[in-house]
């Protein structure tokens, strides 16, 4: 296994650089955070139904720390890790069906797949539906992904699930597929939905195996081989996007990827993409170069489709398993990338765009400041999944000591807000003051964390060690509520210090509590009036 760090990417498209310099669009795919709880969003899934677009995202119950550059800021679990609420060691996926305004290719509702009248207890640490494909197959709205907890060792199988097409989302039907050929293979999973013709799919892209489904007994068989060995390729063709119809042609994208063990032993990968367009025999007539979407390792789509009245072909695709989005790719792209013959088409007329700080990011993906501006944008509105991703990217390609700092101070923030993972949040904070420990931010947190968990000993100890060790700073960021300077420190000291006998400076602050509380510590407020109470100072 190859280590990324030694391969030469410099013939990586940017694809979605490409299309907005050729006029298509980039758009961020999010539902509300009080929905989504401010986990990631990924690998979204499209179809055109009933006069509007419905788009299936995946929302993953975990954080994704990936490092994706030289691992300056080294997490205490290695440079990849999936951070879960303590005690809970599950990948769970939970799947929404949304509708997609046609005008911005912006999520306008979303509903949330009910599956509780199927559900079983899970046998395996990898729950729901992975990776769902939305198709439309005989007056049915399917999904059809990997499901992977049914058996006790996570023997993965293609499924079949059929939605109500109503607001209830319910799962109605649930088959799982058994492959035609190995019914021993460990993992089925990626099969390509071909649109047109219900209940067959792409099983291998290289040689092409065509294969289908019967949707009331799970079984399956080979319908065609074809061999495609004019095709050279670094890597196997792995199934990514549905399949749709295109002029005389099949058009689907699929995937490459490097695996590695990296340096904790931990089984990381780097992702390629390929559009693969297939003549009506199956004989792969064109197919790209590898490409990446926006320069992430671990970037996936599981749709493709083609907006006749744009001309544009839609494609969603997850970055970092974090963050979902939707590229408006121009069809003379389409066919400029896969070297078919040019076409006449009417110019794609560039739009004034509201999404100028991620189109900012696409055109300098590599730039810190801008990763951190598009983490900051995220952070705001509670996508904590996101948020956390664009800091950590931020912080490794910077060598700004100050901005390498406040980018992992928010990823540190991150995964705070979001709660359930004390010992995540506990280590991180210790990394940041461990990054410099004449910063006194760092251990403002560490009192805070303590304090919020009743140990004010604690809470004691890290204000005042801040307060004794920590120099003023330049200020923070201030739009991300961050600690700007060592005076919230001194009032810590003094809050807890009662722990040590300090009780004429916790009586000081009581005091200007009761008469400013404004001025202080609104996460502490509840705290501080029953201390009030407590020493008589009100009633």
């Amino acid at each position: 296994m190859k280590n990324p760090d030694k391969l030469n990417r410099k013939d990586i498209s940017n694809l979605c650089k490409l299309a907005l310099d050729k006029g298509g669009d980039l758009v961020p795919l999010k539902i509300p955070s009080s929905e989504s709880l401010g986990e990631g969003l990924t690998n979204g899934s499209i179809l055109f139904h009933k006069d509007k677009w419905l788009l299936n995202l995946r929302r993953v119950g975990y954080l994704f720390y990936q490092s994706e550059n030289k691992q300056k800021f080294p997490c205490p679990w290695g440079p990849l890790v999936y951070l879960n609420p303590e005690n809970d060691v599950v990948l769970r996926t939970t799947n929404y069906i949304c509708d997609l305004n046609s005008d911005t290719l912006e999520v306008d509702k979303w509903r949330k797949t009910d599956t509780t009248l199927l559900d079983r207890p899970p046998l395996w640490e990898f729950i729901g539906l992975e990776d769902a494909r939305l198709q439309f197959w005989d007056n049915k709205l399917y999904q059809t992904g990997v499901r992977r907890d049914t058996t006790v060792n996570g023997q993965g199988r293609m499924e079949l699930s059929t939605i109500k097409n109503d607001e209830s989302c319910m799962e109605i039907d649930r088959v799982r597929i058994e492959p035609p050929n190995d019914p021993t293979s460990y993992c089925e999973k990626n099969w390509m939905a071909i649109n047109d013709m219900p209940y067959h799919y792409i099983k291998w892209s290289s040689p092409t195996e065509l294969v289908k489904v019967d949707p009331n007994k799970g079984t399956s068989e080979l319908v065609k081989i074809v061999d495609q060995s004019h095709i050279k390729t670094k890597r196997d063709m792995r199934g990514s996007s549905n399949i749709i119809k295109y002029k005389d042609y099949w058009v689907g994208i699929i995937h490459e990827v490097d695996l590695w063990f990296n340096s904790e032993s931990q089984k990381d990968s780097i992702y390629y993409h390929r559009f693969v367009v297939w003549d009506k025999d199956w004989k792969i007539k064109y197919i790209s170069d590898e490409f990446d979407f926006m320069t992430g390792r671990v970037e996936f789509t599981c749709g493709i489709a083609f907006d006749e009245k744009t001309n544009n072909f839609l494609i969603p695709f997850g970055f970092q398993d974090h963050t979902s989005f939707m590229l408006s790719l121009p069809e003379s792209v389409f066919r400029e990338v896969t070297n078919m013959e040019p076409i006449k088409t009417k110019e794609s007329v560039k739009k004034t765009t509201k999404h100028k700080t991620l189109h900012n990011f696409i055109h300098n993906p590599f730039n810190a400041k801008a990763a951190f501006k598009l983490g900051e944008g995220y952070f705001k509105e509670g996508h904590w999944g996101s948020a956390l991703g664009f800091f950590l990217r931020a912080a490794e390609y910077t060598d700004d000591l100050d901005l390498q700092y406040e980018s992992f101070f928010m990823v540190c923030r991150c995964l705070a807000n979001k709660g359930g993972r004390d010992e995540c949040e506990q280590k991180m904070w210790l990394q940041l003051i461990s990054l410099d420990p004449t910063r006194p931010e760092g251990y403002g947190a560490m009192s805070s964390y303590y304090s919020w968990r009743g140990n004010y000993h604690n809470a004691y100890f890290y204000s005042n060690l801040g307060y004794t060790l920590g120099k003023e700073c330049k200020p923070m960021i201030k739009s991300t509520g961050a600690i700007i300077s060592k005076s919230p420190l001194l009032k810590q000291t003094k809050l807890f210090g009662s722990s040590y006998g300090l009780m004429k400076d916790k009586l000081e602050i009581l005091k200007d509590f009761i008469s400013n509380p404004k001025n202080h510590n609104p996460a502490l407020h509840a705290f501080m009036s029953q201390e009030a109470v407590k020493y008589k100072l009100v009633q």
